[in-house]
C-alpha cells in the first residue's frame, strides 16, 4: 500500500470511529486534521499518536502502519 492510500483508509476510519465513539470525537477530528497534512518524513509522531488512541479505542492500532511501508515511504520520499 502507499503513503496515499494508507492515509485515505485511515481518514476514513478515523471517520468511522468518530460516529462510533461520539465521546472521544473531538480527540478522533485532531487526529484526522493532523493525519491531513501528514507527510512521510512526520510518521514517527503520528504512528505515536494512533498508539496513544489505541488504548481508548483498541482497533485503532489496526491503522498504524507496518514497519515495512513506513520504510518503503521514507525511502520513496528521499528519492523526490
Amino acid at each position: 500500500m502507499d503513503f496515499r492510500e494508507w492515509k485515505t483508509l485511515t481518514m476514513a476510519r478515523l471517520v468511522e470511529y468518530a460516529q462510533r465513539y461520539p465521546d472521544k470525537r473531538v480527540a478522533i477530528e485532531s487526529i484526522a486534521t493532523k493525519l491531513q497534512y501528514l507527510k512521510a518524513r512526520d510518521l514517527a509522531q503520528f504512528i505515536f499518536t494512533l498508539y496513544m488512541l489505541s488504548k481508548d479505542i483498541r482497533e485503532a492500532a489496526e491503522l498504524i502502519p507496518s514497519v515495512d511501508d513506513v520504510e518503503k515511504w521514507l525511502k520513496s520520499q528521499e528519492e523526490d
